[in-house]
């Protein structure tokens, strides 16, 4: 076991030092497709514009070269999680020492910043990736004494709770004493930093268990002993958090006819001597924003929504207008409606449409040999003396007054919850009256419920009463009769539904419901 740790070892170092670790391709994002940026942290002592760069993308099977690409610099600060792994000293002195300075790095930080504590001695004691400025403060200022060293075991412990995020990750240790128990082998911590692209950045005694540690994890190692180490770390973070170096191109495949296609394309990006790999996917969305950044697709798109919005405004406009006249005529008629006979007398009636009117034969019921005997002493006579005339108007008043609707005409008789009368013939017809008393009258003048301005008519010409929900129809003593359904009225008659009413010029209605 011993032999084959240390042959993984040998290995992992012969790649550190071969490759240049301290030049790391941070993340790809193709938001701007077809424009693409690769951010990379690069080598402090050779920068990226001296670098021979080569980069070829892979689409579908075709793989094509980028001809021309830009380098982009910016002083603007970013959002980082800074993660500090502090070892938590026997000793007091030293204990205070790492406070002091994981508390100078926390302050100079953001509010923005995500901040991660890693607190161990010969274990982990504390553990949290998401803490705020105030609480990580807070955390640090309450480290109390440990016990032991164990730098290997804790930080293959911490590179196993780490993830990939959409923030950089920083990553410091402070480690003040001198003993480590060398438990794990140093080669599982540099392969778990080189796969998540973590460096592991020190400050420790001057000792080559951590020099090694730093230096092949593609980290900076800074001696406690060395009195510049403090700035050198801070100017460290201050670097780390602006936006890093930005390699720019048009990719290739912008012109694509199946660009609309959702694909994945893969980059080989080749710094000096170092090879890289990454990839990002194409979908319908990164197609509508690469055509947006077309600024002639833009004014083309922009220049037909403008046309979309002005038809929709005239057609507005256009509603609003055929409202704004309908709602005129609407006034204007209700203005004519109250000086209408009947505008008030069906306020409340439903509106019935005279064109469906059907004719239905009467329920007249069968004629007996008594239909000549009337309720009413009628007289056919035109020729009467003003005396004879006289007693008879009384005699039928009284005749009406003590008249009480027989229970086999209510029998026979149809019920309805209420009558409408719609006048088809005479003043303004097509007009309704709603029946909704249990008696009204019929005349030409204007004591009677419904007035009719027809001079045929007698001044009480008709009643209807509501019995039972049966509505009778009366003749009160009329000049010239009523008809209904084409036939003289010779006895009080229920009305049925459609049934008409002819009173001298007039023609009613009747509506039952």
């Amino acid at each position: 076991m011993k032999v084959k740790n240390l042959i993984l070892a040998l290995l992992v170092l012969t790649s550190a030092i071969s490759a240049d670790p301290k030049v790391i391709l941070e993340k790809v994002d193709a938001s701007k497709y077809p424009m693409v940026h690769i951010y990379m942290q690069e080598n402090k002592s050779r920068p990226l514009q001296g670098e021979n760069i080569h980069i070829t993308e892979t689409r579908e099977g075709y793989t094509k070269q980028i001809p021309t690409l830009s380098i982009l610099k910016s002083n603007q600060l970013r959002p980082i999680r800074f993660i500090l792994s502090i070892q938590a000293s026997s000793e007091n002195d030293r204990l205070q020492y790492s406070k002091q300075l994981a508390t100078s790095f926390v302050q100079s930080l953001s509010k923005e910043d995500k901040i991660g504590l890693h607190i161990y001695g010969r274990d982990t004691y504390f553990l949290n990736l998401n803490l705020d400025k105030a609480q990580a403060l807070e955390k640090i200022d309450s480290i109390s004494q440990g016990t032991g060293n164990r730098t290997n075991y804790a930080l293959n412990f911490l590179l196993s709770q780490l993830r990939e995020d959409e923030l950089p990750n920083l990553l410091f240790v402070i480690s003040t004493d001198k003993e480590v128990e060398i438990d794990d082998p140093i080669a599982n911590v540099i392969k778990k930093s080189r796969n998540l692209k973590f460096p592991i950045h020190m400050l420790a005694l001057s000792e080559r268990k951590y020099i090694n540690l730093s230096d092949y994890s593609g980290g900076e190692f800074y001696p406690i002993e060395k009195n510049t180490s403090i700035a050198a770390m801070q100017s460290h973070l201050y670097s780390f958090r602006k936006t890093p170096p930005i390699i720019e191109y048009k990719s290739p495949f912008a012109e694509n006819s199946k660009q609309i296609r959702s694909s994945s394309v893969q980059i080989t990006l080749k710094v000096g001597e170092n090879d890289f790999r990454a990839r990002y996917d194409l979908n319908l969305l990164t197609y509508i924003k690469s055509k947006f950044s077309n600024i002639e697709f833009f004014y083309s798109f922009m220049g037909i929504i403008l046309m979309i919005c002005i038809l929709l405004l005239y057609a507005i406009t256009r509603r609003n207008k055929a409202r704004a006249e309908a709602e005129e005529t609407r006034l204007r008629e209700e203005e004519l409606l109250k000086n209408d006979l009947y505008y008030h007398e069906n306020m409340v009636a439903d509106t019935v449409n005279t064109a469906t009117f059907k004719k239905y034969e009467s329920y007249e019921e069968p004629e007996e040999e008594d239909d000549l005997e009337d309720l009413y002493s009628y007289n056919t006579d035109s020729t009467v003396t003003p005396q004879n005339s006289a007693n008879a108007i009384l005699s039928r008043t009284e005749k009406e007054e003590s008249y009480e609707v027989s229970a086999e005409l209510l029998e026979k008789a149809e019920s309805y919850e209420r009558g409408i009368l719609i006048l088809k013939e005479g003043p303004n017809p097509g007009r309704q009256f709603t029946i909704n008393k249990s008696e009204i009258t019929i005349g030409s003048t204007p004591s009677n419920d419904l007035v009719l301005w027809d001079s045929t008519l007698s001044p009480m010409h008709a009643k209807i009463k509501k019995v039972k929900n049966v509505f009778i129809l009366f003749d009160t003593v009329s000049k010239t009769g009523i008809f209904l359904n084409g036939k003289k009225l010779l006895r009080p008659k229920a009305l049925y539904d459609f049934d008409e009413i002819r009173l001298g010029n007039t023609l009613l209605l009747f509506r039952g419901k």
